[in-house]
């Protein structure tokens, strides 16, 4: 993760920090089967849908906020950051189209 995330191989983390941290991440991985399993049927299980995109848009805040805080965290994180506050919001803007569609 320090590779991908520019980070010096050798910084350190407090062990708490790190384990949250890989939580988090086995998370929004263990969320990808249950999002694509809510897309089989949009109508009847829109409501999975909203609640693991609308989690990841949150996201998007609390990177913000780490930003805000503790300043730039650098392009990767910048970027997801982006992604999670546009993105998002697009793909529950889209999905809720698409709903509206199946259930006329």
């Amino acid at each position: 993760m320090s590779q991908l995330f520019g980070a010096a191989p050798e910084h350190s983390v407090h062990p708490v920090i790190s384990n949250n941290f890989h939580a988090v991440c086995f998370a929004f991985f263990s969320w990808v089967p249950l999002l694509v399993w809510s897309l089989q049927s949009l109508a009847d299980r829109a409501a999975v849908f909203r609640i693991i995109v609308g989690c990841a848009f949150l996201t998007g805040f609390a990177r913000l906020t780490g930003w805000l805080v503790e300043g730039y965290p650098g392009a990767i994180p910048a970027i997801l950051m982006g992604l999670e506050l546009t993105g998002m919001r697009a793909l529950l803007l889209w999905h809720g189209r698409l709903v509206r569609l199946a259930r006329q």
